[in-house]
């Protein structure tokens, strides 16, 4: 039988202060953190007094390339289910809120606790952080959005990226979190989010922010502070959609016919069959039969999607094509599937290959055939409501 995981809770620091201990730690096994677990608490285990709001936390276990900053008691569950389940040790490193990151530097206890940790562990193994040396933020590629040499930026606006194999490439900071947070606003996970830089002839490189580069760059470094923050909103809501989703995929065949959707919404412009299948759904927004029952549309739709639902994102689509573009219709191919493909967490590029029949051999361009052929028709002020005009 496996070991129960166990949890270390230690508090650091790397200035020395006076009349106080190097480092203090307890531990817990798996089943006593499973009745209720809060920084409040991991304080208490460790040892250490005072509040949290004087003291950094952050998570670490062997699945992980980088110490995880903990904002709140919801991130822990939330890290922890992503990422540590299958460890043997999970560690909650504490220290004062003033020092620096244990992804960035060492405490003069280090060996002594780890020692520590490694005895009462047993044969579990113990994780430890690396600590990777500075990264140069040298280039000659140029910002994606102004053009301009990234070189020419002050050090505190760039920020580098380690890709792995030796490679590493720079960005505009102020680019990097306004493409990552308008992602997150579209539904995107933040480990799927594609950023793009040019080379000095103008050559665009185009590379995704992965688990890895989140957990090696982006979470570490003088910039760390304001890419948590989009972090923890994107795992948190990432974590709701995914726990609704997880609930729809119960349903017998929703897999399969969430991908016959995407596949004719795609497939709209020019697949005669794809628009009566689609048409014959008696819906605004294409939902119903053949594809989901009433009952699986209305959960579709209250399924969180960014800081909001599927049905106020629908709305919002059809509010700005009404406003801001000047169109009473709406696409089935870009205006729809994108989002229904966030929320059933589906890439049209992966699924291509899967979905058989004639019309995905003209997938590759969706071009409409005519405007009021791929377009679905709206109503002013009638979105989200039944046709005698009450709430859904």
């Amino acid at each position: 039988m496996a070991e129960e995981q166990i949890w270390f809770f230690i508090w650091e620091c790397v200035q020395q202060r006076p009349r106080l201990p190097q480092y203090m730690q307890g531990y817990l096994p798996l089943s006593e953190v499973s009745k209720g677990m809060s920084l409040e608490r991991a304080l208490k285990i460790s040892g250490a007094s005072g509040q949290v709001d004087d003291h950094s936390f952050w998570i670490h276990s062997n699945s992980m390339k980088a110490a995880v900053q903990l904002l709140s008691d919801d991130s822990m569950h939330i890290t922890w289910k992503l990422y540590c389940q299958q460890d043997a040790v999970v560690t909650i490193h504490i220290r004062p809120y003033t020092d620096p990151s244990p992804n960035t530097s060492r405490a003069a206890s280090h060996q002594q606790s780890l020692v520590e940790r490694r005895k009462l562990s047993g044969r579990r193994k113990v994780s430890d952080i690396f600590i990777r040396p500075p990264l140069s933020n040298i280039t000659s590629s140029l910002d994606a959005m102004s053009l301009e040499p990234i070189s020419g930026l002050q050090d505190g606006d760039k920020v580098t990226l380690d890709l792995e194999g030796g490679k590493q490439e720079t960005f505009s900071k102020q680019y990097l979190l306004g493409w990552i947070g308008s992602g997150i606003v579209d539904g995107k996970d933040v480990t799927n989010i594609v950023i793009e830089t040019l080379t000095k002839n103008r050559r665009p490189i185009q590379i995704t922010l992965s688990d890895t580069i989140w957990h090696t760059s982006l979470l570490r470094g003088p910039w760390k502070d304001e890419f948590q923050s989009l972090w923890e909103m994107s795992k948190s809501w990432s974590h709701r959609k995914t726990e609704a989703l997880n609930q729809l995929k119960q349903i017998p065949n929703f897999e399969l016919m969430s991908k016959r959707f995407i596949r004719d919404l795609r497939c709209f412009g020019f697949d005669q069959d794809a628009q009566n299948r689609l048409n014959n759904t008696n819906h605004e927004f294409f939902l119903g039969l053949p594809y989901f029952t009433s009952d699986t549309v209305e959960r579709i739709l209250q399924m969180p999607f960014a800081k909001s639902t599927v049905r106020e994102e629908l709305v919002k689509i059809a509010q700005r094509k009404l406003t801001r573009e000047n169109q009473n219709e709406m696409c089935a191919s870009h205006d729809l599937s994108p989002l229904f493909e966030a929320a059933f967490g589906l890439d049209w590029e992966q699924l291509k290959p899967e979905m058989g029949g004639d019309g995905l051999r003209n997938a590759r361009n969706t071009e409409r055939r005519g405007f009021g052929a791929t377009l679905r028709k709206l109503k002013s002020g009638n979105w989200g409501k039944k046709s005698d005009g009450n709430e859904k």
